[in-house]
């Protein structure tokens, strides 16, 4: 049910460390700490799209929220997941041109407290000529979810957006980040297109995690965050570098393949 109680000990591919989140949201959003994938993705957030990853929340139903990833460009333009405040739905709020598309699931999705490892899948949709959908999906499985705001897929199109995004947190218009993450996280993946519920259960793999590079729909990687080596690089070989901040030093990752913002 909605991976209540599904609690996984260890997600990550054999023999590496996840990126581990205790510096966080302490009373001003400057103040937290976040992935800072030094990458728009404007062309990505175009078309249809996929996000994915592993997260082992300290707390499951916090506030303020667990935010998960995004970018707010502006007003009319911003990308964000993240949990509610005080419980654990998923939010998915996409803005296109002034045109909001807003998606919540119906449930919470896991309790108060540790979570243990959950896999968090959003699959957004750009139907031509018509609007933008989104499937949310929690441990494999897509949940049941409200739209209450609609985007045309003419706006999506021209979605603007020159700010880096943030996983972790959302980027407040290069400002600092806005609600972090309290927790960890691995495997995050962005992909170009939108994925069913087969392939979403092949990125679940049952609950064990493995390198997406190697499974049916690698080809459609854009950036893909491993974190394997904490005090340099990860296991990728091409793509634009991302930097990330935990209690005062620095440590770098990257994305592989690679796409334009």
């Amino acid at each position: 049910m909605l991976g209540l109680g599904h609690n996984i000990a260890t997600p990550m591919v054999s023999g590496e460390i996840p990126y581990s989140n205790d510096y966080y949201y302490t009373g001003t959003h400057a103040t937290a700490a976040f992935v800072n994938t030094n990458s728009a993705m404007q062309s990505l957030f175009r078309s249809s799209w996929t996000f994915s990853g592993w997260f082992n929340w300290d707390d499951g139903q916090t506030n303020p929220p667990n935010g998960i990833m995004g970018a707010l460009h502006d007003s009319n333009n911003s990308i964000a997941i993240s949990t509610t405040k005080n419980d654990s739905k998923v939010i998915v709020s996409y803005k296109a041109n002034g045109d909001l598309h807003f998606n919540t699931t119906d449930a919470v999705c896991w309790l108060n407290g540790p979570t243990g490892w959950v896999h968090v899948a959003v699959s957004m949709n750009m139907d031509p000529g018509g609007n933008v959908g989104s499937v949310i999906y929690i441990d494999g499985s897509a949940v049941s979810s409200t739209a209450s705001a609609t985007c045309t897929t003419s706006n999506a199109g021209s979605f603007t957006n020159t700010t880096n995004i943030f996983i972790g947190g959302a980027n407040n218009a290069g400002t600092g980040a806005v609600e972090s993450l309290r927790g960890d996280m691995d495997e995050v993946a962005f992909h170009s297109i939108a994925m069913g519920g087969a392939q979403i259960a092949e990125l679940y793999n049952g609950g064990v995690s493995l390198d997406l590079r190697t499974i049916s729909t690698s080809g459609d990687l854009v950036h893909y965050y491993t974190f394997n080596e904490q005090n340099g690089y990860d296991d990728g070989t091409a793509g634009s570098h991302a930097t990330f901040a935990e209690e005062g030093y620095a440590f770098n990752a990257h994305s592989t393949p690679t796409s334009a913002p």
